[in-house]
């Protein structure tokens, strides 16, 4: 009996993480949150901003806005387009995703999280049911199941999608990663301008990133700008 009594209010307590985790996702996927109470910047602005600095040759910001849009809005195919132009004239890997990739993008990350809080809402809600409604048992355990299948894909799209909370972008024509966080430290390898990479830690001034391809380094916190941004802005 005392297991089943603590049991219940671990299940409490991790119903509840995953709804704040929900709605982490959906402030921060639904809208890019700009510094103060500045308005929410949609698809469509960052998608023009991208354009405007794409026009202007500073292809790493461009790269930056179209990458930000995308998030907003994963399944416009002007978006994706632009930003696989953008990145083919910056001279960087445009490959195909694979298929589970295309799978994990069909959807933002918020929406992702909503869907995995929402099902899992579901399989604790209709427990009561499925316990004291013997009759209807078979159907509440279909429901159950069913809303099961969908929080295991749903929390594998999450999952996939984290990276994408960690990624930056480089704004800088060409930016030197450190052995360490310091200007006179050794050169491990340049990022070119546009290269996405992802951000591990942060130390003074410096951002350890690693690349496509595992390597890692310190580069100086300005020449790489995270795509999403922070409360004190980009």
């Amino acid at each position: 009996m005392k297991s089943e009594r603590e049991g219940r209010p671990r299940g409490a307590r991790w119903l509840r993480a995953l709804f704040v985790i929900a709605g982490s996702l959906l402030a921060t996927g639904g809208v890019i949150a700009m510094d103060g109470g500045t308005p929410a910047v949609s698809g469509a602005k960052l998608f023009n901003a991208g354009n405007a600095c794409l026009r202007e040759g500073r292809i790493g910001e461009a790269i930056l806005n179209y990458e930000r849009a995308s998030l907003l809005a994963p399944q416009d195919p002007d978006i994706a387009a632009n930003l696989m132009f953008a990145r083919s004239k910056a001279g960087l890997w445009t490959g195909e995703p694979s298929a589970l990739e295309r799978l994990v993008h069909k959807a933002a990350l918020h929406d992702w999280a909503t869907i995995a809080a929402t099902a899992l809402a579901v399989m604790v809600a209709t427990l009561p049911f499925a316990l004291l409604m013997p009759r209807g048992r078979p159907l509440w355990l279909g429901v159950r199941v069913t809303a099961g299948l969908v929080l295991a894909i749903s929390l594998a799209g999450v999952a996939m999608g984290l990276p994408d909370l960690r990624g930056a972008v480089t704004v800088a024509k060409e930016a030197v990663a450190h052995v360490a966080p310091a200007p006179a430290a050794g050169t491990v390898f340049h990022l070119r301008e546009g290269e996405t990479v992802l951000i591990s830690r942060a130390l003074g001034d410096f951002l350890l990133v690693r690349t496509r391809d595992g390597r890692q380094g310190w580069v100086k916190a300005g020449e790489v700008i995270p795509i999403i941004p922070s409360r004190k802005g980009a």
